[in-house]
C-alpha cells in the first residue's frame, strides 16, 4: 500500500511519477492509499485513472469520505481495478456503488460482522444490511473517543490480541473512556447475537 506523501507535498504529476517508479521497481501488486485528512494531499480522479494504466498498480483505498469521488472513478476505471473503501463508517454506501470491500479499523474488532455486512449488499439483502451498518455506527460513535489506533486496540485487547499498550505520542485512553468502550462493545456484541 503506497500514501501519498505527507511531509514533502507535491505535484499530481510528482505522484505518477512516484507511486510509477515504486510499482515498477517493486513489481507486485500495489494498492493507492488516498487519506487526504492524514497526509493534506488527494489523488485527483485523472491521477488514479492514469496510475490504473499501471499492470502493477491494482487497486485504490479510499479514505476521502467522498462517494461522488469513489461513484467517478468506479464508473471510469477498468472492472479489474479494485477501489476499496478506507473508512468504515461509509462502508455500506461503499458497497452499495459496487466498492471491492473495506479496508478497515474496526474489522480488527468485528470482522465476521464487517463481513456480513458486505454480504449482505451483494445478496441484496438491503433490510439486514441497514440494520446491522446501524448498529456497526452506533460501536464507530464509540470509537471516535480517541484517535485511531487507540480505542481499536483496546477493543483487540479484550479479544485476547496483545495488549493494550500504544507508542507515544498516543496515550491509552482514561479509565472512563475504557468503561464506556467496553461496555459499548458488549453492548454490539451482545446486540448482534439476538
Amino acid at each position: 500500500m503506497l500514501i501519498t506523501p505527507y511531509y514533502n507535498k507535491t505535484s499530481q504529476r510528482g505522484l505518477i511519477a512516484h507511486f510509477t517508479k515504486i510499482a515498477d521497481e517493486v513489481a507486485l501488486p500495489v494498492v493507492l492509499y488516498n487519506v487526504p485528512s492524514r497526509t493534506n494531499m488527494t489523488i485527483d480522479i485523472e491521477t488514479v485513472l492514469k496510475l490504473s494504466e499501471n499492470p502493477y498498480i491494482v487497486a485504490l483505498k479510499d479514505a476521502t469520505g467522498d462517494l461522488e469521488y469513489a461513484k467517478t472513478l468506479k464508473q471510469q476505471l477498468p472492472s479489474d481495478f479494485a477501489l476499496y473503501s478506507g473508512n468504515d463508517d461509509n462502508m455500506l454506501d461503499y458497497y452499495q456503488l459496487g466498492g471491492a470491500g473495506l479496508i478497515s479499523v474496526v474489522a480488527n474488532a468485528i470482522p465476521q460482522e464487517t463481513q456480513q455486512l458486505y454480504d449482505y449488499v451483494v445478496n441484496d439483502q438491503l433490510e439486514q444490511a441497514n440494520t446491522l451498518n446501524r448498529d456497526i455506527t452506533e460501536l464507530l460513535n464509540h470509537l471516535s473517543v480517541d484517535v485511531n489506533p487507540v480505542p481499536i486496540k483496546l477493543l483487540t485487547s479484550e479479544l485476547g490480541f496483545g495488549r493494550y499498550e500504544v507508542r507515544l505520542p498516543l496515550v491509552t485512553l482514561e479509565e472512563q473512556e475504557i468503561k464506556v468502550l467496553s461496555e459499548a462493545f458488549t453492548k454490539f456484541k451482545d446486540g448482534v447475537k439476538q
